[in-house]
């Protein structure tokens, strides 16, 4: 039922095979840009630990894989995800070592970087991501830093 009044003209509705394409799209480029922001990051990564080595035990490649881990989870902290001081070059025993006891992992990283960095990275976690865009831009323009990359807005 219509009131007194005219109603205004309803938007039109984009058709749904649209909409899914659309999403398509988006989804497939932030695919395509998470993709290229960790490969940029482990090159940096890589050089500035001094090559492919595992920076828990000092194994080289030929033991097995060299992963990059993670102190606090890609999931559990996402704007942690490029923020150099989250990031660690470990083989595959000590990446799976590491991965059953969460406390001696974090023990481990804030020996790593300091406890002045552990607690600033622990603070930066509480903040939001910022946008992929912004973040592949200085990972390419070599602004591979906490102040540029990883850390969200306030």
């Amino acid at each position: 039922m219509t009131g007194f009044w005219p109603q205004p003209d309803k938007p039109r509705a984009i058709p749904r095979e649209e909409r899914r394409r659309i999403a398509a799209v988006s989804k497939r480029d932030s695919t395509a840009l998470t993709l290229e922001a960790d490969r940029l990051a482990k090159d940096e990564l890589i050089r500035r630990v001094g090559g492919l080595h595992c920076q828990a035990c000092g194994a080289k490649q030929g033991r097995g894989p060299i992963d990059r881990a993670h102190g606090f989870g890609k999931k559990a902290k996402p704007g942690l995800r490029w923020d150099r001081r989250n990031l660690v070059l470990l083989d595959r025993h000590c990446h799976r070592a590491f991965g059953r006891t969460h406390k001696t992992w974090l023990t481990f990283l804030e020996g790593l970087i300091g406890s002045a960095a552990f607690l600033a990275l622990v603070e930066t976690g509480r903040k939001r991501r910022r946008p992929l865009e912004e973040i592949v831009s200085g990972l390419k323009n070599g602004k591979f830093s906490n102040e540029n990359v990883g850390e969200g807005r306030a």
